[in-house]
């Protein structure tokens, strides 16, 4: 017996292809959806990713991350955001990031977690 898998509705509530860490203003309400995908890159276009934000909770803060190997010095870097999500927008509070590489650790609050696109899922 094959478990019937839910199907969601989507659309693309934010989409900027440079991405930003300023706060969206996404084109629908969140409170009509059941989930979020929010995609991130790095400043330097090393990679990109996804976080799935789930909406049923009651705090609309959610952290994201990224992680990622910088091919130009041979370290790992991990950047960290945290976001609010209320009705249709998307504010980043804190940004910051690490550095890991043979040298040791460097902490920086500088470093920013650019979103270039956000799907809701009904």
């Amino acid at each position: 017996m094959n478990p019937k898998i839910p199907r969601y509705e989507e659309k693309i509530l934010y989409e900027n292809i440079k991405g930003t860490s300023e706060k969206i203003t996404l084109i629908d309400n969140v409170d009509n959806y059941k989930y979020l995908e929010i995609y991130t890159k790095a400043d330097n276009d090393y990679g990109q990713t996804c976080t799935k934000i789930d909406l049923s909770q009651e705090n609309k803060h959610f952290n994201i991350n990224q992680i990622y190997i910088s091919s130009a010095h041979s370290d790992a870097i991990l950047k960290v955001a945290m976001l609010k999500i209320n009705n249709n927008f998307i504010e980043v509070l804190r940004n910051g990031g690490v550095r890991m590489e043979s040298a040791g650790i460097t902490l920086n609050s500088n470093w920013k977690v650019s979103i270039t696109k956000v799907i809701g899922y009904k």
